[in-house]
């Protein structure tokens, strides 16, 4: 992953997470594709990293609760 997308999306997912109080938070870059997961939200869909391309396509079938 680019640098400066990491940064972006870990800027983003910090200010949301804040706002989330303790939901499962990811926030997706929609012109590359890279998305950040929440540690609880990797543990609890079985997803293999915080950081994925195409990660909302990686639930299965499974939805994010809420």
């Amino acid at each position: 992953m680019d640098s400066v997308v990491k940064a972006k999306i870990d800027s983003l997912y910090e200010a949301f997470s804040v706002l989330a109080n303790g939901a499962y938070t990811y926030v997706t870059d929609m012109r590359t594709d890279w998305t950040r997961w929440s540690k609880e939200a990797v543990h609890y869909f079985g997803l293999p990293d915080e950081y994925m391309q195409g990660g909302s396509l990686c639930l299965d079938g499974k939805n994010p609760p809420g």
